[in-house]
């Protein structure tokens, strides 16, 4: 009896160890996790062509102190959508073409055509980013995204509106609660741009 309960509280040791590790080990990519809003139809009807463009000076995503804790990133975050069940995995992107893909989900989430080919008659978004960063400061992952939505006609610039957050999480093991702070405030900024109302105030200009 007393070897078995031994044997136990051995494996588990290990076990957490090897947990322990693992949520250590740095990943070459980063989890965001993108929470839809709730399915509507109030684009129904509408079209545009969908760009996206990252103007930041400093390229770099990580402040000093996160950046030992990703080390091995490669430059991919893998996009996971959840539609209020199972989230499922969309497939892996660059900055540019994750911002890209989550949008697209939004829009026609909500009834909205994002066109694939640009046509003189269908206004064109443009979310420029402008930041996007990710650091560690007294034991907290601290985040922080701005873009401009920048909605135009042809060469004619209609409407802009500048969209930011931040967030913070305390770190308590690994990279996880990172990856929870940064798929927060991406589903809050992304989910902050209301296209119907731009599109309002390109019509009364």
């Amino acid at each position: 009896m007393q070897k078995t309960t031994h044997f136990m509280l051995l494996l588990g040791s290990i076990l957490v160890i090897v947990a322990v590790v693992g949520a250590c080990a740095s990943k070459s990519y980063i989890d965001v996790n993108y929470r839809l809003p709730v399915a509507s139809d109030d684009l129904k009807g509408k079209r545009v062509f969908l760009e996206c463009r990252d103007v930041r000076s400093d390229k770099t995503i990580f402040g000093p102190n996160a950046q030992s804790e990703f080390k091995h990133f490669t430059g991919l975050f893998a996009l996971s959508v959840d539609q209020g069940k199972k989230p499922f995995v969309a497939g892996a992107f660059d900055l540019t073409s994750l911002f890209k893909e989550a949008f697209k989900r939004k829009f026609e989430n909500s009834g909205l055509d994002v066109v694939t080919q640009q046509e003189k008659t269908i206004p064109v978004l443009e979310i420029v980013i402008k930041e996007f960063r990710l650091d560690l400061v007294d034991r907290k992952w601290v985040a922080a995204i701005r873009y401009d939505a920048r909605l135009l006609k042809g060469d004619l610039l209609l409407v802009t509106k500048t969209i930011s957050g931040d967030a913070e999480r305390v770190k308590v093991i690994g990279q996880g609660d990172a990856e929870k702070v940064l798929g927060e405030i991406f589903t809050e900024i992304v989910n902050q741009l209301d296209l119907g109302k731009l599109l309002e105030q390109t019509t009364k200009s």
